[in-house]
């Protein structure tokens, strides 16, 4: 079903506008006529100018109207051009408003909850543009690699900003730099570990709930994995996910984090109230994909694609995405 608009009060009166001019224009030709004499049946009398005046006046109060009609026709299409070019702009904003009440309301009880919502949309997102550029429609590991990457990346990135960049600590404590003969440089470190796998909201804790929601069986090897990405360092190896490669997404872990690190970062900045919170942000945004996924991804096969994403992504230099 759907709502009709009511025709608006302006309708209505240039409809009652219209009938006046009408009327008028026709009294001011009929006393018209009859004051010149032409209503008369047998024939021209001398005018009768009372009537004549009377004519005249009523053709000018038509005339005036017709004008004034003219310009509140002008511009009401002025207006309805206007809101056209700006639509809706005030209920958009009262939506906004009322939106943002219920969110702060919310995080009374939820301190998360602005963070688990806007994970959830950026999926959505996520998953709606993926469909669009393949007509066969979302390649989860695909999805997995990309979100598995910018979470990844973002547990360094949270270190930086959200404790160097504020003085909470230095760099050399917060990372152990591994320098190449190539000039690359990798960041190691206990504190970022604790990001990517061992705190309570790590990437690799918050994507483990989902793999148990989804009946996983064999958790992946993380220490394996953390063994993996230190051999590679400075080889071409490095950042290479050990995967089926039936089961290889459409790109490497790091060209997904240079095409969309600088379009997720507006929106981490945003919807998360620290930058703590940005590993928080793709963890969540991993387990919905992984749920999503779980009828055509084992969910083993899933776990692993994360952490062999993640782990070595944590630790590529900012440099090579050029946000530092």
């Amino acid at each position: 079903m759907r709502f009709r608009n009511k025709p608006s009060d302006n309708h209505d009166d240039m409809k009652k506008h219209v009938i006046r001019v009408v009327v008028y224009y026709a009294l001011s030709a009929i006393i018209l006529l009859k004051g010149f004499g032409y209503w008369e049946n047998d024939g021209l009398k001398e005018p009768e100018w009372g009537s004549i005046v009377i004519g005249t006046t009523l053709a000018i109060i038509a005339t005036i109207m017709m004008v004034i009609m003219v310009v509140l026709k002008k511009r009401d299409k002025t207006a309805q051009k206007n809101k056209k070019s700006d639509p809706n702009q005030p209920h958009h904003d009262a939506i906004a408003d009322s939106m943002q009440r219920a969110i702060a309301n919310a995080k009374k009880k939820d301190p998360l909850v602005q963070v688990k919502l806007a994970a959830k949309g950026y999926v959505h997102n996520l998953t709606e543009a993926m469909k669009k550029s393949d007509p066969k429609g979302v390649h989860i590991e695909s999805l997995l690699t990309i979100l598995a990457s910018l979470g990844g990346f973002s547990c360094q990135m949270s270190i930086r900003d959200g404790l160097v960049k504020t003085g909470r600590i230095s760099e050399d404590k917060a990372f152990v730099v591994v320098g190449c003969k190539n000039g690359k440089k990798y960041y190691m470190g206990d504190l970022l570990n604790e990001y990517v796998a061992t705190s309570r909201l790590s990437i690799f804790t918050l994507v483990g709930g989902a793999w148990e929601q989804t009946g996983g069986k064999h958790k992946p090897d993380i220490n394996n994995i953390f063994k993996h990405v230190a051999n590679t360092v400075c080889s071409e190896e490095f950042g290479k996910p050990r995967v089926p490669d039936n089961h290889r997404a459409g790109d490497l872990p790091i060209n997904y984090v240079k095409t969309f690190w600088p379009k997720v970062l507006p929106i981490l900045q945003e919807e998360c109230d620290s930058p703590i919170h940005w590993p928080l942000f793709f963890g969540l945004a991993l387990q919905q994909a992984m749920i999503m996924g779980k009828d055509v991804l084992n969910p083993d096969i899933a776990f692993s694609i994360v952490m062999e994403t993640a782990i070595p992504m944590s630790k590529i230099d900012p440099q090579e995405i050029a946000v530092v």
